[in-house]
């Protein structure tokens, strides 16, 4: 038996598609709590991050995760 790309790709996201937005959101809480986020004053909008590292001339660091995006 052969199995597609589209039936591969499907085994891979379906979990991800099924999740509900109230467990999007619960595991974004719980993402917040944990030390390596809690430690960092994070900012939230891209503008805002800008205009504090340029006044402070430091970088600029991206997280990016998917764990509760749909």
């Amino acid at each position: 038996m052969r199995i597609t790309s589209f039936a591969l790709l499907m085994l891979f996201v379906a979990p991800f598609l099924a999740q509900e937005p109230a467990d999007m959101e619960t595991k974004y809480q719980e993402k917040l709590k944990k030390e390596f986020i809690s430690k960092v004053p994070w900012e939230m909008k891209l503008d805002d991050a800008m205009a504090k590292a340029r006044e402070q001339k430091k970088l600029i660091i991206g997280y990016f995760t998917r764990s509760y995006a749909p």
